[in-house]
């Protein structure tokens, strides 16, 4: 072989290795891939989050002794709807969180109608 051939082969082999290489780093982009899944299926987060949120606000506790005297007096309703309250706080919050893109310019123009309305009024007085 030539100067040539070996050249053309070294250029061959190193346009290789970068494809390889794009390819491997878009493989390991795991930030990205979540990203792009949270832009394309939100309502499948929304429902694991919630399912999550429910799992931990329900996962079985360990017993202690005096469970049997706590049950009697009613104070495990009161933790349960306390659970409750935790699960649907946290599907709240991500409902919120994926919704926010959508509603901030609303909210922006709603808030700044009201600080030029108050604005008239205060330099009425």
């Amino acid at each position: 072989m030539n100067r040539e051939a070996y050249l053309a082969e070294l250029d061959l082999s190193r346009r290789a290795i970068q494809r390889d290489l794009a390819v491997v780093k878009a493989d390991l982009d795991f930030p990205g891939k979540i990203r792009e899944s949270l832009r394309t299926q939100p309502v499948v987060w929304l429902v694991g989050a919630g399912a999550l949120g429910l799992v931990i606000a329900f996962r079985p506790r360990r017993r202690a002794v005096g469970v049997r005297l706590v049950q009697k007096t009613g104070a495990v309703e009161g933790a349960k709807s306390g659970a409750v309250g935790a699960a649907a706080l946290t599907i709240l919050v991500a409902v919120i969180k994926a919704a926010m893109p959508a509603l901030q310019p609303v909210i922006l123009s709603g808030a700044s109608k009201l600080v030029a309305l108050f604005s008239k009024k205060k330099g009425s007085r």
